[in-house]
This record gives structure tokens, sequence and C-alpha cells, in this order.
């Protein structure tokens, strides 16, 4: 199958075929009508240059149309069915093979730019490809009967003769048409052009102004005006103007008139072929020509500003290394003018600070025909020095003779000076990194690269030449600590953020199986609100990690410590407050409980001793109740509170004190009234919360990455409520029940006393305090306070 590259149309394809199968149809008819000595051939077949341009440009489903045109142009001609089908099937091959010849080697230019593809053109289309459809075609008329077998090669000469006139001409000027000029014209002297053609054309092919003209009106005045039109109009005005010599032509010739009057009957048109086919050649080939001059001096122009207007200094020596020619860079860069330079050696710059082993490299290289790269240190005319990167490069003529040597030199002294402090600058920063213990990361979001520095790689136990990458860091990172960098690095590459990551976690070192904690930090670059990179630092805090879980360790005994002493000396003064009241109670109860198992001979006696029975037992409560105020003295301070303050206060409060290994999740309302109540006391009340169900979490080894407290505050009609929930065991029926009583607890070691006094300071502020006994997962706890009046 023949691959023919297709080129896409501008409007549907439908609309192109049925143009295509008109074209064709209308063009065969009038050359068999009008150029045909018989009928049946005609020495000029414009239709085939049509078909030729449409296969070019549209692709091998032109075919069909082609098809169809030839067969209703011959049809329409007369020619019988059966021939008309046979010599439309050549017209519509042939195209094919026209097109598949000029496309089978690096493929056809249909603009048609240079020599060499018209020329293609002209013999691989206007002269091979019709030879195919000219057999067909003969070999129909043949088998029809229409001809005789003594005419066969004679109607095939002239199928071929009438195609490739019509691909010569025609193809073309659909080619080259189907674009407007690319320069526009002089109207005036268009105009005049055409004009004087059409005139001259009147004089030689109509026989104008015989009497006065007629033994000069030779053809060759119509070739002074086509090589006019090439010069001025290119190769569009020539086509045009090809085409209107030829109408010329042809009404002449049905009209019996000019040069080629008698040439249908006399040679078959013959002489007409030959005059058009050379006239079309010799114009377009012309016009072809006069516009590669023209692109040629073009290109050379631009190639003459861009070496004068280049930054870059451009030296041409000849062999011996003579200037010949030097751009103003050069001068700019070494203070010599052109004249000074003209005939000079370019040693003229050398300093004596560039090795005699650089030149040497440098002619060995050019004397073997080769480029050379290097880097000079020269001098000025004023005697300072500078650093050039130099190119130098024979310079061969088409026959491969090296004529002269260009070098291109670029002044890279202010790069050197940048390149001595970026590595002084980087020197720096690698002491203050080594120094500080820092290790550095730098990701590319967009491309996956990741880099680390050697200190990095020692943290992961990655050797220093294999590849890192993100999914290296993730596999180092520790199992329970894989979710915490992720929700940094999401939090941080959000648009609107100002890009910051920071992320505490575990790394297992591959080599060893060492666990280390590292702090990272690191920012996030954006480009058009699309995070693209992120660099940042790394450092090993073990030991600091180390230190703080010792301290913390320390505190937590010494807070142990003191709750239970507090408790044993709460408890001890409690007992020593109500011991008194109680003997009383207990006193004054017997001698009732006597009176009662006695018969009461004397109630006056029974209603004393129960009356001091109750007078003890208000005393006792009138006792633990200044025993509570007495604890809680000097934080009785009362103020309005915003309850959603208290909570980021509480968070940061319990990070602090070693309670931060969870994540946080809060679900805040905007509208909260505030509330009237003691700061202290309910942030007590909230980081005991805290404090409680991150003790559950790790009692029960959820991992630190998974550890999660929601924080929800809503307004209520009692005020305002806030939740508690964490993703811990969660508490037991029992354990819910007796939640709140003093002195019961859950904890290893435990006093009991925190979720008591938590629900008493809420109580003392109008609120309630309670556990949900349906919360899934973890433990959940429920908080209203009344809200500002």
């Amino acid at each position: 199958m023949l691959a023919i590259p297709r080129t896409a149309v501008r409007l549907p394809p439908l609309p192109w075929l049925a143009a295509t199968a008109f074209v064709y149809a209308l063009l065969a008819k009038a050359a068999l009508a009008f150029y045909s000595d018989n009928g049946l051939t005609s020495i000029f077949w414009p239709a085939a240059g049509v078909a030729l341009a449409a296969v070019l440009l549209g692709g091998k489903e032109f075919a069909a149309a082609i098809y169809v045109g030839a067969l209703g142009g011959q049809l329409w001609a007369g020619v019988q069915p059966g021939a008309a089908a046979a010599i439309a099937l050549g017209g519509a091959i042939q195209p094919l093979i026209g097109a598949w010849l000029l496309n089978r080697k690096g493929g056809f230019d249909t603009s048609l730019s240079s020599l060499r593809e018209f020329f293609r053109l002209c013999w691989l289309g206007g002269m091979a490809s019709p030879a195919v459809g000219a057999l067909i075609g003969g070999t129909a008329l043949l088998a029809s009967g229409e001809i005789a077998r003594g005419d066969f090669w004679h109607a095939v000469a002239h199928c071929w003769m009438g195609c490739t006139l019509g691909i010569v001409v025609v193809t073309p000027l659909v080619l080259v048409w189907r674009r407007l000029p690319p320069r526009p014209w002089h109207l005036l002297e268009a105009a005049l052009v055409f004009a004087v053609s059409i005139l001259i054309g009147q004089v030689v092919f109509l026989d104008w102004f015989h009497d006065l003209l007629g033994s000069y009106g030779r053809t060759y005045w119509m070739y002074l005006m086509v090589a006019w039109a090439a010069v001025r109009l290119g190769v569009h005005g020539v086509l045009l103007l090809i085409v209107v010599a030829i109408v010329q032509m042809f009404v002449g010739v049905a009209l019996g008139k000019g040069l080629f009057a008698d040439d249908l009957i006399l040679t078959e048109l013959l002489n007409a072929w030959v005059f058009i086919l050379t006239f079309a050649t010799v114009g377009i080939s012309l016009a072809i020509a006069f516009a590669e001059r023209e692109q040629a001096q073009s290109d050379l122009r631009k190639l003459s500003l861009a070496v004068e207007q280049s930054p870059a200094t451009i030296i041409i020596t000849d062999l011996e290394g003579r200037i010949e020619y030097v751009n103003p860079a050069f001068t700019a860069a070494s203070g010599y003018s052109m004249g000074e330079a003209i005939g000079r050696n370019p040693r003229i710059l050398k300093s004596g600070r560039t090795s005699p082993e650089t030149y040497e490299a440098l002619w060995n290289a050019l004397r073997a025909g080769k480029v050379w790269r290097g880097e000079f240190v020269n001098r000025r005319k004023d005697g300072s020095k500078y650093v050039e990167t130099v190119t130098i490069s024979p310079l061969r003529q088409p026959d491969g003779r090296i004529s002269h040597y260009v070098g291109v030199k670029t002044d890279i002294s202010e790069l050197k000076q940048a390149i001595a402090e970026l590595e002084a600058s980087e020197n720096r920063l690698q002491l203050a990194k080594a120094a500080a213990g820092l290790a550095i990361f730098d990701r590319d979001i967009v491309n996956g690269t990741y880099r680390w520095d050697e200190r990095a790689r020692e943290f992961w136990g990655v050797e220093p030449d294999e590849p890192a990458t993100f999914a290296t860091f993730l596999e180092g990172l520790h199992p329970d600590d894989r979710s915490v960098p992720l929700a940094a690095l999401d939090k941080a590459v959000r648009p609107g953020g100002n890009g910051g990551y920071a992320a505490e976690y575990r790394v297992v070192n591959r080599r060893d199986g060492s666990v280390r904690h590292i702090a990272a930090n690191g920012q996030v670059l954006f480009e058009n609100g699309r995070a693209v990179r992120i660099v940042g630092t790394m450092k090993d805090v073990t030991a600091k990690k180390k230190l703080e879980k010792e301290l913390l360790e320390r505190r937590s005994d010494m807070e142990q410590l003191i709750k239970q002493q507090v408790a044993a000396q709460t408890a001890a003064a409690i007992a020593h407050e109500l011991n008194q009241p109680l003997v009383s109670v207990s006193a004054y109860s017997e001698a009732a409980l006597r009176m009662l198992r006695g018969g009461i001979k004397n109630p006056e006696k029974l209603r004393r001793a129960l009356e001091g029975a109750m007078e003890q037992a208000h005393r006792a409560g009138y006792t633990l109740h200044e025993l509570l105020d007495f604890l809680r003295y000097g934080d009785d301070k009362s103020e309005p509170v915003d309850v959603n303050q208290l909570v980021h206060e509480s968070l940061a409060i319990a990070d602090e004190g070693g309670y931060g290994d969870f994540r946080p999740v809060t679900d805040l309302a905007a509208d909260l009234p505030p509330v009237q109540g003691n700061r202290l006391q309910l942030q007590k009340v909230f980081v005991n919360l805290l404090h409680n169900s991150v003790d559950a979490m790790r009692g029960a080894g959820v991992a630190r990455g998974d550890a999660t407290i929601r924080i929800r505050t809503a307004r209520c009609d009692a005020g305002v409520q806030v939740t508690v929930q964490d993703n811990g065991p969660g508490l037991d029926d029992e354990a819910v029940g007796h939640a709140f009583d003093p002195f019961f607890t859950t904890k290893p070691n435990g006093v009991g006393l925190g979720l008591a006094i938590s629900r008493a300071l809420v109580k003392a502020h109008g609120g309630q305090l309670w556990a949900d006994t349906d919360s899934k997962p973890g433990a959940m706890f429920h908080m209203i306070i009344p809200a500002l009046s």
C-alpha cells in the first residue's frame, strides 16, 4: 500500500472531495472537446495536475473523488462506459504513484521553495507517474475498440504528454496559490506586467496587429515577460502569467489564429506542447531561483547582523593565523579597534598566563581539522586581564577545503569570580552545617527527584552512590511515626499557606538498626499556586529526646509523689476535722438507740439526742466545705472566659508538659458566647482530660502518629458544650460508673482524684461534666459551662 502523508484541510472532507471530482470532470471534458484530434486523447490534460495536487495535500482518500471525476469527464465527452471506467482507474492510480514517488525519500516540500523540489515534481510526478496512467488508458482504448492496434503507442504517447504537461503547469499552480504571496506586490507594477503580457499574448497567439507585427510576433516575447514576473512578482506571479498565456494560446488554436493556428492539424499540438512545457519550466525555474537567491541574501543579511550584534567575540583568521575579521564585541572586550586588529595575529591578546600546552593542543586540533574548545587568560589593550571561553572551528568550503579559522569567545571573568565566591560561600555553609550537625534534603515535587547530603544518608544508612528517592525516605521511617511527616507535608503544600514544614519522627537505620529521633524543618516553594519543591534541614535530636524523656520521667515521679502526699495530707486533714463531729454523732445516735430500745420514757431527751446528732452532722459538712475552700484559696478569681482560646491554651500546656505526642483535631464553633468563671480552674479541667486521654492511649500502645484527640465546642441551650474524645481503649461500663468517684483510677500509678476534682470545679461554675457510655472509639467526655448572662 502506498503511504501518502496527509495534510490537514480546513474545510470538511466532503466538500473538498466533491469539488475535486467536479473540477476534474470539467477539465477532462474541456480537454477532450477542444484540444483533441480524435476526441479520445489530449496533448494537454490539466486534470492530472489537479489530481496530483489533491493527493499531495489531502491524502490518498482523494483517489475516490478523482476516479468519480475522471469517469464523469470521460462519459461526458462521449467515451464508451467500459473504456471510461478503465481510463478513470488509471487516472486515479496515477496521482497515488506520483505522490508515493515524491514522498518515499524524506518527503516532498509542497511549498516548492527550492529548485530541487520543482525538478523532482517535474521528473517523478510529471514524467514517471504519467507513464502508468498512459499505459492503462491506451490499453483501455485498445480493448474497447476505440483505437486500432497500430494507434496504441500513439495514444499512449498522447496520454503521457497530456498528463506531463498538466502536472508541470497545474500542480505548481495549486500548491503555490493555496497560500498568498509572502510579500505584497506593488499593484501598479503588477498591473503593468500583466497588461503588457496579455497584450503580447494577443499579438502572438491571437494575431493582433498582424499587418504591423506579424513577422515579429514570436514566442520569445513571452520569455521577456516571464523573466520580468519572476524577478518582481515571484512564483505566484509567474504561474498566473503562464496560465494567462496558455489560455490565450488555446483560444487562438480553437479560433485558428496566431502562431499555433494550424498546429492541431499539422502536429496534433506537438509544437504547442513543447512551447508550453518549455515556457512553464523556464518561468517557474527562474522564479524559484530568484526566490532562493533572495532568501539566501536575506539569510546572509540576518547572519551578518547576528555576527555584528552578537555579544560574543567573533574572530576570523586565515590559515596562518592573521586576523581578517573581528566583530564589535571584540573591540568592546579587548580594547583594540577593528583597524588595529586586522592583519595582526591573535597573540596580541596573550597575557602569559595561558599554558603553552593549551596553545599546542589548539593547533594540533585545528591542523587535524577538528573543533577546539578551551579557556584563555588574555590581556586587553590597557593591560588588564580577563578570562575567555573559546571555541575555534575550521571553516570548510563546499569542496571540503579548509580556508579559514573561526573563533567564538565569551568573556567569563565575572562568571569565574561568581563561581569562586559561590565556592567560598558553599565552603562556609558546609562548615556551619557540620558544626550544627545538620543534614540537607531537597525534593523536586514535580519531577520526583530527591537529593540528600552525606549526613542525611548517614541517618538512613543509605550508601553514597545509591539513588535516594521519596520511597527510600518512607521506608526508613519508624512504623509508628510514618503518618507524622506525611501530615506535616500535606499541611505545608496546601495553597494559601506559608509553606512551612516542621516534623519530628524516628528513623530506623537500615545498616545497624539503630533508631534516631529526627527534627526536620523546611520550606515549600510554589509556582502559580502549585507546590513544586521543598528544601530543608534535618537534625539528630536523639540525645535531646533521651534527656527530655529522663526529665519527664523524673518530673512525673515527682508529681506522682506530690499528689500522693497531698492526697494523704488531705485525707488526714479531713479525718482530723471530721473525727470530733462524727464521734459526737455516734454518741448521740447511740443514746437515742438505747432510749428507743428501752422504751421512750422521756421524749424530750430523745429529741435532744437526735437534734445533737443532726447538729454535729451539719458541723461536719461545714467543716468539709471550709477545708475545700481553704485548699482553693487564691484560685477563685472569676472573669469572662473565651472557651475556644482556653482550648488552645490547654493544648499548649499539655504539649509543654510532655503530653503532646498526639494529633489534635479541633472543631471549634465560631460564634460561642463567653462563660463566667475562673480561667485557671477551667484550664485545670481541660488539661486533666487531655492528660487522661494521652495516658490511656500510651497504655494501650497506640502509635504516636496514630494518636488523636478530637475537641469540639458548640453552643447549647445551657451555655457552651465541650466534647473531648480520644482513640484509645475507652472505658468499660464499670469504669464509667465510678469514673468520678474519689480515689477510683484505672492508671497503675494514679491517685484517683483528677476526675473527682474536675467535676467539683465544673459544678462550682454551675456546669456539668459526664462520660459518654456509647463513645466509639476511645473515651468521650462532655462538659457544659453556663454562658455569661
